[in-house]
């Protein structure tokens, strides 16, 4: 089976001059001839805050992408909020048939603890085995990594992108905040560093990030990604 590709969002995603990310998602989200793209949102990163908010907030900027560029989607919400939405069998159904599932940022730690194991996850593997691509901003593009930054300290990651941790949100190109917050980190894992309204998109296992020939990665979007 085919696997999805990932996207890797450096935060600021679903805001002015993030069209790029949205229409390079969708381009090759592997929509059926015919058929409307099928996105699901995961709003799970702002289970402290208000999902509502950002669901509706990221809804509104992809179907304006969509609608611009002529793109036919079919928007939808998994709910999941904690570990009991994560196991409900209807929330887990939304993502059966995804073909784009966005995770926006929010808190970097709730994703690693709260996913693992249910049937949400398993769902979102499912769905990325038959091609479907993965879109995580900020903490969500943090926790698909092998490691995970926390306000308090690190924490393994979800492990879709092994041998590396990743830094958003990063104007500085010496990363040297990042740097210093990453310093706990196994000594094994490099840095992935991705400026706001930024992504890498395709291969992202440390040997294509290392590699600057004969990859398919690609940097997308206004401002700079580098791997340390």
């Amino acid at each position: 089976m085919a696997t999805g590709p990932l996207v890797l969002h450096g935060g600021g995603e679903a805001m002015p001059g993030d069209e790029p990310v949205a229409i390079e998602s969708f381009r090759i989200a592997p929509a059926a001839a015919g058929e409307p793209l099928r996105v699901v949102i995961v709003p799970l990163a702002t289970a402290r805050g208000n999902p509502g908010r950002t669901t509706a907030h990221v809804s509104a900027f992809l179907s304006a992408v969509a609608r611009d560029q002529g793109t036919s989607i079919q928007l939808a919400t998994a709910q999941v909020v904690d570990r009991a939405s994560a196991n409900d069998p209807r929330v887990a159904r939304t993502l059966t048939d995804a073909d784009l599932i966005v995770i926006p940022g929010g808190d970097p730690d709730i994703m690693p603890t709260t996913l693992p194991r249910t049937a949400a996850w398993r769902e979102i593997l499912g769905a990325r085995q038959r091609g479907a691509v993965i879109w995580g901003a900020s903490a969500g593009a943090m926790a698909l990594a092998k490691w995970c930054w926390t306000p308090d300290g690190g924490m393994p990651g979800l492990s879709l992108v092994p041998g590396l941790v990743v830094a958003p949100h990063v104007t500085d190109p010496s990363a040297t905040a990042w740097l210093d917050r990453l310093g706990g980190r196994p000594a094994e894992l490099g840095i992935l560093t991705l400026a706001e309204q930024t992504a890498i998109v395709g291969p992202l296992d440390p040997v294509a990030l290392g590699t600057a020939k004969g990859t398919t990665r690609r940097c997308v979007g206004a401002g700079a990604a580098a791997w340390i």
